[in-house]
């Protein structure tokens, strides 16, 4: 009885095993901020909330992201770098049979870039955190990925439309701070002391890390 139940055990670890296949994920990071590529950004296989493996793109921005994975579960590449906001990209391939992949390394895509930009303070990108930008899963009719166009286009017009609304709003909060300040400057030169103080104050609220505000309403 022992015997079956360890030739069992060793059946299901072979099983288990077969379901890792090796992967290669290449591609290139761009920062939109900087209109170049984006080096040192860490480039990892996200499984289970564990990282499998990982690489950091070159100075030119590319990398390549090799290594075995176990496609019977759901797994995400996730592009990360301190002062950048982190993006991942889903891949459900669980209904890929082993018999489906090509020989060699498996590419779920032939090419798998993404674009960062910095962090915005005012800007709450933390949804990106557990949101996919993109999400593949397996096609039995094409033997390939799949990608969900609608979702992925969905994900990318919420966040142009935050970076949109950031880029508004910082405008308006630097014309808000000019009047101001022009207003303050012109009443301090002509002595209108409370009126100053008044105007410099609405600008320091504006922008409480400018010097010259704080250093008038000390005055």
């Amino acid at each position: 009885m022992k015997s079956i139940i360890l030739v069992l055990l060793l059946l299901m670890t072979g099983a288990a095993w077969s379901q890792e296949l090796p992967f290669l994920f290449k591609g290139r990071v761009e920062n939109s901020d900087i209109s170049g590529y984006e080096g040192g950004v860490i480039v990892a296989i996200v499984q289970n909330n564990g990282t499998v493996f990982s690489v950091q793109s070159a100075s030119n921005g590319k990398y390549n992201l090799r290594g075995n994975i176990n496609y019977s579960i759901a797994f995400e590449v996730v592009f990360s770098k301190e002062g950048l906001v982190s993006k991942r990209v889903k891949f459900d391939l669980t209904s890929m049979n082993e018999e489906d992949a090509p020989p060699g390394e498996v590419r779920p895509v032939a090419e798998l870039d993404m674009t960062m930009f910095k962090v915005r303070e005012d800007i709450d990108f933390t949804f990106l955190d557990s949101e996919p930008v993109a999400s593949f899963d397996w096609s039995s009719r094409t033997m390939s990925s799949n990608l969900d166009k609608a979702g992925s286009e969905k994900m990318r017009a919420k966040i142009n439309n935050l970076l949109l609304k950031g880029e508004k709003d910082k405008a308006e909060l630097e014309k808000n701070y000019t009047e101001a300040m022009f207003q303050a400057d012109a009443a301090y030169e002509a002595k209108e002391y409370p009126k100053a103080l008044e105007k410099y104050q609405e600008a320091n609220g504006y922008k409480p890390e400018e010097e010259k505000p704080k250093t008038r309403i000390i005055e």
